[in-house]
Order: C-alpha cells, then structure tokens, then sequence
C-alpha cells in the first residue's frame, strides 16, 4: 500500500506542528478514495489524502 501511495505523488513530510495530515490506513480507505477521484476527476494524489470523502 505504501507504493501505491508514493507512486501516486503522496508524500508523507511533516509540516510545522500537525504532521504530514491524512494518509489512508486500509486498503478499503485507497479503494474509496481512488473510487472517488475517477468518479469525480479529482487528482488521485488529493483524493488519497481526503481526512472524509463527500
């Protein structure tokens, strides 16, 4: 999973205080959000690091 991620473009740097932000746990989470970004056009890589889909 964690290629699947990188390949993507997500990255996992931490920024200031809060840390790197949403990154999907499951496969399920990957599955819903890649889902997400086909359906909608949404760039794979934004759609991954969705804290909630809408």
């Amino acid at each position: 999973m964690l290629s699947l991620l990188l390949h993507a473009g997500v990255r996992f740097h931490k920024s200031c205080c809060a840390g790197p932000g949403y990154r999907p746990r499951t496969l399920r989470e990957v599955r819903e959000r890649m889902t997400y970004a086909r359906r909608t056009g949404e760039p794979i890589a934004r759609a991954l690091v969705r804290p909630e889909l809408p």
